[in-house]
């Protein structure tokens, strides 16, 4: 039996960071991570503002990884575009190489850093929690969008499936040049495409499940319907190269799900991290940015000896007006109608199109 001061469940980007902060600060900190390598995950890897300023603060050198930086916003209904400059700067990393570095950096920072395991149950030992013969009073979890047993979201799932795959768009395309984020709307969901390192883009698709049981559960039937339906948006995928062989998929996505003071976990040194704390809408690209924000908020509340309720309770009130806003925007731009009058005033007024980027943030990003 090892003894610690935190475990950490999940070595996406919330894990790692918190492990990093709290073994910097010397705690005895274990991280269990499920993937070895960091396996592909259904994520926008957009890095706004917000996120930027939390990886310089842990020294993360994203020019040296490769981060493409990103400049603009275009949305596209049908043929039509409209484009916006973001009022935040902003860059595209891939999960994969961001997750790694976290993750070398929590062992550097001290962390038992334990790849390959996977926690299938937490359960407790008077004061402690026990996972995996590790025992330690705070548990951090940060296992994105799944569960563990007994430490549930009693959230509601929303209709929708997530794809992502990575392509090798063809010489010339905008997206490779232009260094802007993209978002098409079709029947029954959207699509994002963002330039990530090495050449290569991020294609982020939501359909509801209506839909993808309708083009009979194929993923190339989705694709040639964002072809029809999206036709500025895809030809933008014109002659792309896939660099995997399927796309990753999640089907449990809690949009606008934020987790309640009082609710499971609260006083139980039990710590929500990232979506296991609240589940921002993908076509707001904030994710990543709440998710190393939580880190930093919980790291801060256990060294200086805070509960998990004060940390649930000082999240929300940072994250939760912002989530419940993007999730909004995504229902009303789930109706046909509604698309139509979002494209319509951004026609009218792109600055619009930054409006709702910065409103949508969990946090206030400094002018690019």
């Amino acid at each position: 039996m090892t003894r610690a001061d935190a475990i950490v469940v999940g070595g996406g980007v919330a894990g790692a960071a918190a492990a990093a902060r709290l073994a910097a600060q010397g705690r005895e900190v274990v991280l269990f991570d499920s993937g070895d390598r960091g396996g592909p995950k259904v994520c926008g890897e957009f890095l706004g503002g917000g996120a930027m300023a939390e990886l310089d603060d842990l020294a993360v050198p994203l020019q040296a990884l490769g981060a493409v930086g990103v400049r603009s916003i275009r949305l596209s209904l049908g043929r039509r575009t409209v484009e916006a400059p973001l009022p935040f700067r902003a860059c595209g990393l891939s999960r994969r190489r961001l997750d790694g570095e976290l993750l070398a950096l929590a062992g550097r920072c001290g962390a038992d850093v334990r790849r390959g395991t996977r926690v299938r149950r937490l359960t407790r030992a008077g004061a402690l929690w026990d996972a995996e013969g590790v025992r330690a009073p705070v548990l951090l979890l940060a296992t994105g969008k799944h569960d563990l047993p007994g430490c549930g979201r009693p959230a509601p799932e929303t209709p929708y499936i997530g794809f992502k795959a990575h392509l090798r768009p063809a010489a010339g395309r905008a997206i490779r040049s232009g260094y802007r984020i993209e978002i098409g709307f079709y029947d029954g969901g959207y699509a994002g495409l963002q330039p990530v390192e090495g050449g290569a883009v991020n294609l982020c698709l939501i359909v509801s499940k209506d839909r993808y049981r309708a083009l009979g559960r194929n993923w190339e039937a989705l694709l040639a319907a964002l072809a029809r339906e999206a036709p500025a948006f895809a030809s933008l995928l014109d002659g792309a190269e896939p660099l995997t062989d399927r796309p990753a998929t999640v089907s449990r996505i809690p949009y606008g799900w934020v987790h309640a003071p009082g609710g499971i976990g609260d006083g139980r040194h039990l710590y929500r991290l990232g979506d296991q704390f609240a589940v921002i809408p993908s076509f707001a690209g904030d994710g990543i940015g709440m998710a190393l924000r939580s880190a930093r908020v919980a790291a801060d509340s256990i060294v200086s000896g805070g509960s998990a309720a004060d940390f649930h309770a000082a999240l929300g009130r940072e994250v939760a007006s912002r989530v419940r806003r993007a999730a909004l925007v995504g229902r009303v731009a789930e109706a046909g109608a509604g698309r139509g009058l979002i494209f319509a005033g951004c026609r009218l007024a792109p600055r619009m199109l930054t409006w709702i980027a910065a409103g949508t943030r969990a946090a206030r990003c400094p002018p690019p």
